[in-house]
């Protein structure tokens, strides 16, 4: 996944935090992207983001998705 990211808002909803953004892609073509974070605890969270290049009508889910979950009780200072 790379682009260049140049304007990004987000909303809570519920339990989630949804983050809509516009870009570019690594080839220059403009793309709309939406972001969701779920299922966050002190310890964990899931993050998907999808992507359309044309406008919102279509979306190709999933381009990135990331389950982070905390390894150590407290971070490394």
């Amino acid at each position: 996944y790379k682009g260049v990211s140049s304007q990004t808002t987000a909303e809570r909803r519920g339990a989630d935090v949804i983050v809509s953004g516009r870009g570019t892609d690594e080839e220059g073509r403009p793309y709309i992207s939406r972001g969701t974070f779920t299922k966050v605890t002190a310890s964990a969270f899931t993050y998907r983001l999808d992507r359309s290049t044309d406008s919102g009508k279509s979306w190709t889910e999933g381009v990135l998705v990331i389950d982070a979950k905390r390894v150590a009780a407290a971070a490394p200072r």
